[in-house]
């Protein structure tokens, strides 16, 4: 996690009495003073979204994950791919080097799309895993998805200097495509 300015020194995981600071009001907090708003925390975490699409995508995709499974739990497979399809192209806008701000709604929109796929992953591997499974499936997923992740980072560094960045994400767009069509 990158921490905001300031707040590199803080020891992550946290224990112990801190004041917390309102940047808006919340009626959790109402009638306290602000002597009053000091709480001990244990193990907390400083998290801050960096893609709100993506969160937006994910909670959204949740819903349209279990609407979809609720009728046919084979078909929450199907809500990944046919997200991942429509995602895709909005990566190849890099292609024809567009504004700034065509770039950030591509990327926005991509976001969006992606997180409704990311929605069913979990979902649809305990919809065909054996309950007794499911935690070791979770973990080897999530390594897979780790080491694809640092590798594809590598591999884009090494791409970008012979064929630019343009073309990394379309290839990534590439990718996509194929994983909404398995």
């Amino acid at each position: 996690v990158r921490l905001e300015a300031g707040l590199d020194q803080v020891k992550i995981p946290h224990t112990g009495w801190n004041t917390i600071a309102l940047t808006a009001p919340h009626p959790l907090f109402a009638g306290l003073r602000e002597d009053q708003l000091t709480f001990y925390f244990v193990h907390s975490y400083h998290f801050r979204a960096a893609d709100p699409a993506t969160v937006l995508g994910v909670a959204v995709g949740g819903w349209i994950s279990d609407a979809v499974a609720a009728r046919d739990a084979r078909r929450r497979l199907g809500v990944q791919g046919v997200s991942y399809l429509i995602a895709a192209p909005f990566l190849l806008l890099f292609l024809v080097r567009p504004s700034f701000g065509l770039i950030a709604a591509s990327v926005t929109v991509f976001s969006f799309f992606r997180g409704i796929g990311q929605a069913s992953e979990n979902p649809a591997l305990c919809d065909v895993i054996p309950a007794r499974f499911r935690s070791t499936a979770i973990g080897l997923m999530n390594t897979g998805a780790t080491a694809a992740g640092g590798l594809g980072v590598l591999l884009a560094g090494y791409l970008k200097v012979s064929f630019g960045l343009a073309a990394v994400f379309a290839g990534i767009a590439a990718l996509f495509v194929i994983a909404g069509a398995m």
